[in-house]
């Protein structure tokens, strides 16, 4: 058997919930700019999902050791898993 080759790492500058919250703003600053419509709706739902995944970020349950499932029209979206 070989060796796994050693896996590169990359150490984020912001913290996820300010990555979060950012995506979030930019999601809403993009569906302010177009009419009324599904591309509009979209951007929309996805801003509030966003923002409420880095409101769940602040709070205790993930600081507490729980993996946070984040849902979106009955599929998982994401797990966000505490630090060890």
């Amino acid at each position: 058997m070989g060796t796994k080759p050693e896996q590169r790492r990359f150490r984020q500058e912001l913290p996820l919930r300010h990555r979060l919250l950012a995506s979030s703003r930019q999601a809403r600053d993009r569906a302010a700019l177009l009419p009324p419509g599904p591309e509009r709706q979209k951007l929309l739902r996805d801003a509030r999902l966003l923002k409420t995944t880095a409101d769940t970020l602040s709070t205790t349950q993930l600081q507490s050791g729980r993996a946070i499932e984040v849902w979106q029209r009955d599929r998982k979206v994401a797990l966000i898993k505490a630090p060890n």
